[in-house]
């Protein structure tokens, strides 16, 4: 199976084709595909926001995609893989766990 990251982020692709590649996942970046889209996060968590992602690089590509914020993977094929504790809002987070700056 073939997913499109919805990131433009080189250290996250790294992590997810590691992750992913021991489960038989290739994942695509946003330039293999010929896309290069920021969508805007007006969701107030993580996973509303990596959901937004996510299903923005599904609709421009046609393939699947799979998306990240913070803590909290999407896909839009339904299957959410991690995520942030209930109520914890993606404005106003300004630490990670070990407190470095987000």
């Amino acid at each position: 199976m073939k997913v499109v990251l919805a990131s433009h982020n080189k250290k996250k692709m790294v992590e997810m084709r590691t992750i992913l590649s021991a489960m038989g996942v290739e994942v695509l970046s946003q330039a293999e595909v010929g896309v290069d889209l920021e969508p805007e996060e007006t969701g107030i968590t993580f996973e509303e926001n990596a959901r937004i992602k996510a299903r923005a690089v599904m609709e421009a590509t046609g393939l699947p995609a799979i998306a990240d914020d913070s803590a909290s993977w999407w896909t839009p094929w339904g299957a959410t893989l991690g995520s942030t504790p209930p109520g914890t809002a993606a404005r106003g987070w300004t630490t990670r766990a070990g407190g470095s700056s987000c």
